[in-house]
């Protein structure tokens, strides 16, 4: 049933997750799930099938970079806010004037105004120091609709980003009048910014065509993947780039932690996927699986009296430490033994193990819906758990190819690190 890639997992911890019914069966869920495919079919024609958004793009499949050009590159994701200018000399890209930010929303909630308001305020200081530039690449890593005149209206918010009112908001004519009533816009600047060219994508498109452009090879298909803060995937088909948000998909298996995860997040309800797949949810299905184990006193009866009360985990100091020498493990400055070690570190190969499994399914799912035969598909990859966790990659393409039933069809991975930035840059609007 597909746990035999797990390292290290013992039966000890598969009794007692089966005991609490957190453990699954690989061939079990791929039966249980098998009109996924279906499913992602019916959305490509109707807007009608709810379980699965698909957004068209207005992104131009084919690549036509200039030999010399230089954006301004707007990069609102999960976790971060990044804005920067590049410049592209010959083949290189050449980045200046970067900086990070977290994700206005993610701290906190704030209303759509205030987030228009940071948005002109960056985008004015590359203006102030480069007058010259026109082009603006905003990516943007939640849903949105694109209208004939190329305008992204927001479908909804994920990832636990909290912005008031900015549902159905025009995302690119609300960055253009935040500019213009910014007391810092010099006047000769003002009868430029209606001219300001905005090319606005989604992450995983921007994935898309990073991989495009990086890996030269001829394919048959493309698919943009992102497993980092949240769970999603693009795919061209008949020339036309799709932003799934197949991490919205509302019809997978649910146990006890899955609706704890779900009720305890800031949006009950929306992206039931992703938050089984994603690094931001990551830290809770991993602290609530411990107080399930805690619940059947699995680890020393010190941790166990511990986790049972616990409220919060530390997942970036767990990242950190979980392969390091036990004796400096500390699990929210508690020592841990190496006996409790050995067990929180199967643990972590399981959820690890879950989460490529279900992004495996749902990826293969759309990539049935690409109906091709044979020859080669380039699946063009990024995210932090990708990044994090280094055997994550190997299971995802172990799972994948275990859910393929076609063996004329090859998988090429292609990962692009900083794909929001590049695609940002590369995109065109056809």
């Amino acid at each position: 049933m597909g746990i035999e890639v797990l390292r290290e997992i013992d039966l000890e911890l598969e009794k007692v997750l089966t005991k609490r019914k957190l453990f699954f069966n690989f061939e079990e869920e791929n039966r249980k799930l098998s009109n996924i495919a279906s499913r992602c079919e019916k959305s490509f024609l109707s807007h009608e099938e709810k379980a699965i958004p698909m957004f068209k793009s207005k992104i131009a499949s084919s690549l036509h970079v200039d030999e010399r050009a230089e954006k301004i590159i707007v990069d609102a994701g999960g976790t971060n806010f990044r804005i920067m200018l590049v410049e592209k000399r010959g083949g290189e890209f050449v980045v200046k004037d970067f900086q990070r930010y977290p994700m206005p929303g993610s701290d906190g909630e704030i209303s759509k105004d205030v987030f228009f308001e940071k948005i002109a305020g960056f985008i004015i200081f590359y203006l102030l120091k480069n007058p010259e530039i026109n082009d603006v690449g905003f990516c943007f890593s939640y849903p949105f609709e694109t209208n004939e005149k190329r305008e992204g209206f927001v479908s909804y918010l994920s990832k636990d980003i909290k912005i008031k009112g900015l549902k159905k908001s025009p995302l690119i004519k609300s960055i253009k009048s935040a500019i213009l009533h910014n007391p810092d816009l010099p006047l000769d600047l003002k009868s430029k910014i209606p001219r300001l060219k905005f090319v606005l994508l989604n992450d995983t498109v921007a994935t898309l065509i990073s991989g495009k452009f990086f890996h030269k090879k001829n394919h048959l298909g493309f698919l943009g993947l992102v497993i980092g803060t949240g769970f999603n995937v693009a795919l061209e088909k008949d020339e036309q780039i799709y932003n799934s948000e197949i991490g919205m998909y509302s019809h997978l298996t649910m146990n006890k932690v899955d609706f704890l995860v779900d009720t305890s997040s800031n949006s009950p309800g929306i992206g039931l996927a992703e938050k089984k797949i994603s690094g931001k949810y990551f830290g809770k299905n991993f602290l609530f699986y411990l107080r399930e184990l805690a619940q059947e006193n699995f680890f020393s009866s010190e941790l166990n009296a511990w986790l049972k009360k616990s409220e919060s985990l530390d997942m970036a100091f767990v990242y950190e430490r979980i392969f390091n020498d036990t004796e400096k493990f500390l699990l929210n400055e508690k020592r841990i033994s190496s006996a409790d070690l050995a067990k929180i570190r199967n643990l972590f190969y399981f959820l690890v193990f879950r989460s490529s499994f279900y992004a495996a399914l749902l990826t293969n799912a759309l990539i049935k819906c690409l109906k091709l035969t044979k020859g080669d598909l380039l699946i063009s990859a990024n995210g932090s758990m990708l990044e994090k966790c280094p055997f994550y990659l190997d299971w995802f393409k172990n799972n994948l190819n275990k859910l393929k039933d076609n063996e004329g069809l090859n998988y090429d991975f292609e990962i692009v690190k900083n794909s929001p930035t590049y695609g940002a840059f590369l995109a065109k609007y056809f």
